[in-house]
């Protein structure tokens, strides 16, 4: 397995131990911590992407971000030399929608959902105020763009919507809460 960890995440060891061992139980899926969803905007055949807090009011989710995610190291080959062209330069002459790609990839090939682990983690990037790509007004329009075109470039919606979570007992809370405290009040 291979974690794939963006340079402003900082993953507990603990958390870490525990996302591992949960990728061994499932080897064929995403396994991360920060799960996000999509939606199918009514009347149109457009898709959205949707922030944090949707997950957590609706309870579901269909796409976990490759900012701190565990893979079969096979993907990354896959995403390399067998993802489409036009997946390739969508992402690469946007230079955003990597993490979407990557899991349109996988649950297209697979068929199942991310798993979705609770962990403790600090981002320090949604704290970026210096012109990230994830802080900008269009943010959201542009990754819903990428769900929409990778719909086409697919031939379909592969992702799969699902509201499992892997948890450790020793962390267990009752009430599901954001890893990282700014994920409630980033780009609202």
């Amino acid at each position: 397995g291979v974690f794939n960890a963006d340079d402003d995440i900082l993953v507990s060891c603990d958390s870490l131990q525990f996302g591992f061992e949960t990728w061994r139980t499932s080897r064929d899926t995403l396994v991360g911590y920060n799960p996000r969803i999509h939606s199918k905007n009514a009347g149109e055949c457009k898709y959205g992407y949707k922030q944090w807090w949707h997950v957590w009011w609706g309870g579901k989710y269909s796409i976990v971000l490759t900012k701190a995610a565990f893979c079969h190291h096979k993907y990354f080959y896959q995403y390399t030399h067998e993802l489409s062209r036009e997946v390739w330069n969508h992402v690469h002459e946007n230079r955003n929608c990597e993490d979407i790609a990557m899991q349109f990839m996988v649950s297209n090939a697979t068929g199942l959902p991310p798993i979705w682990v609770q962990g403790s983690y600090s981002d320090s990037g949604v704290l970026d105020f210096k012109g990230g790509i994830s802080t900008g007004s269009s943010h959201y329009d542009k990754r819903s763009e990428c769900v929409t075109k990778f719909v086409d470039m697919f031939g379909g919606m592969p992702l799969v919507e699902t509201g499992h979570v892997a948890a450790p007992m020793s962390g267990w809370r009752p009430m599901k809460t954001p890893p990282a405290i700014w994920e409630w009040f980033h780009a609202i």
